[in-house]
């Protein structure tokens, strides 16, 4: 016999509110175990935006963001929910301390959740951070390379960029090349103008190793000759080129022996100025040959004349 209508209906059971509402339950507690091999160092008072950057992803893809984001209000004490909400803070607060530094940890000691713990570290360090980035800056556009080497010029450098790329103010690279070049000082003046006549600039990498080689070419050329004064300094080259022209005092006398610079009657320049000496700038033209050579090695543009050189901006 075929059921009714009302007997058939009857079967049909009610779904009931609170059903209805499990979907919007709390998230369950975390596992601490699982979530701490996921953290590579702690907050030391010095990284907190790379601490920020590894602890974010973990939160949201566990859904635990809402226990520390201002924009999402916690249940009040009265809703039904509000144990739940407290068990799961409760546990996630263990594990943020758990990623702080024993003087970092000393500072939240004593917050009662896990939002005014992480309000209290950003509110700290974030705007520390700010004004660490601006140093930062500063620092990269008056840096010098002075008596470094250039390893040890080019690793100061990337420290600065590396600190200013962990605190979210990344350098551009275009600045951080004409950044290096400006502090080379003038001892790297040929090199200056050879990059930047160039009608692409290098990467910064690049530009590392062009570098460490133009210096691995002075190096060499500093072992053929017996006096490396100037010879990491081109731009005397030119500027002995240019001078006044020097008589050496043994070898002024010509045929009359009476004047000061050799002829009949000492009465300056003659005849006798066959013997006259000028002193060659030969450390300064190993410069330019060590110059010239790197370039014809690394394939590098020459610039196309000496004032080019001498007008470069360092």
């Amino acid at each position: 016999m075929a059921s009714s209508p009302l007997t058939s209906s009857s079967t049909v059971q009610p779904t009931s509110p609170r059903s209805q509402s499990a979907p919007t339950q709390v998230s369950s507690s975390p596992d601490l175990n699982n979530m701490s091999h996921l953290i590579s160092f702690k907050l030391d008072g010095s990284n907190y935006l790379l601490w920020k950057d590894q602890l974010v992803p973990i939160l949201k893809s566990r859904k635990l963001y809402k226990y520390v984001d201002s924009a999402v209000i916690p249940p009040s004490l009265t809703d039904p929910t509000y144990e739940d909400w407290e068990c799961v803070d409760q546990t996630l607060l263990s594990w943020i301390n758990a990623t702080l530094t024993e003087a970092v940890f000393s500072e939240v000691h004593g917050l009662p959740t896990s939002r005014a713990v992480w309000e209290f570290l950003e509110a700290k360090y974030a705007s520390q951070h700010a004004a660490r980035a601006i140093q930062l800056r500063l620092d990269l556009q008056q840096i010098q390379r002075g008596n470094q080497s250039i390893n040890e010029y080019l690793l100061k450098i990337k420290r600065i960029s590396d600190a200013l790329n962990s605190s979210s103010s990344p350098v551009p690279e275009v600045d951080l090349i004409f950044n290096t070049l400006r502090g080379l000082g003038p001892d790297y003046a040929a090199f200056y103008a050879a990059i930047t006549t160039q009608p692409t600039l290098p990467s910064f990498v690049h530009l590392q190793s062009l570098l460490l080689q133009y210096e691995s070419h002075l190096h060499h050329m500093q072992t053929m000759y017996n006096n490396p004064t100037d010879l990491q300094s081109p731009t005397v080259f030119y500027a002995q080129q240019n001078s006044p022209p020097t008589y050496s005092s043994s070898f002024s006398q010509g045929r009359g022996g009476r004047g000061s610079y050799g002829g009949r009657g000492g009465r300056g320049p003659g005849r006798g100025g066959r013997n006259q000496g000028r002193e060659e700038p030969s450390s300064a033209i190993v410069a330019f040959a060590a110059f010239f050579h790197f370039c014809a090695f690394s394939s590098s543009p020459l610039p196309s004349t000496p004032s080019t050189i001498q007008n470069a901006r360092m």
